[in-house]
């Protein structure tokens, strides 16, 4: 529960309205943050997890500046530390 307060404290201070959550997870995340305002649309590279979109932290299928705030919790690691950095550049592209 730690993690999941440092997420939703993370985003509550940057004011976003709209947010990019890559990876679905439980879904507490979102869940929580759309009830509070947020309109978060979620990806996952797993189509059995129902996210919005289906689709790759290394290719986003999203415009430029799309979201306040692109937000990946506990899934970098899951990637070879030589696409972490792709990774990062793809978050920062559709995030404003």
């Amino acid at each position: 529960m730690v993690s999941f307060w440092h997420q939703l404290m993370t985003v509550k201070n940057t004011h976003a309205s709209t947010m990019l959550e890559v990876g679905v997870r439980s879904g507490f995340t979102s869940t929580y943050l759309q009830q509070r305002g947020v309109d978060v649309t979620s990806v996952d590279i797993d189509p059995n997890l129902e996210p919005d979109v289906v689709g790759n932290v290394l290719r986003l299928p999203f415009a430029d500046d799309r979201f306040d705030i692109a937000c990946c919790f506990e899934v970098l690691e899951h990637l070879p530390f030589e696409l972490f950095g792709q990774a990062l550049l793809e978050l920062k592209r559709v995030s404003r």
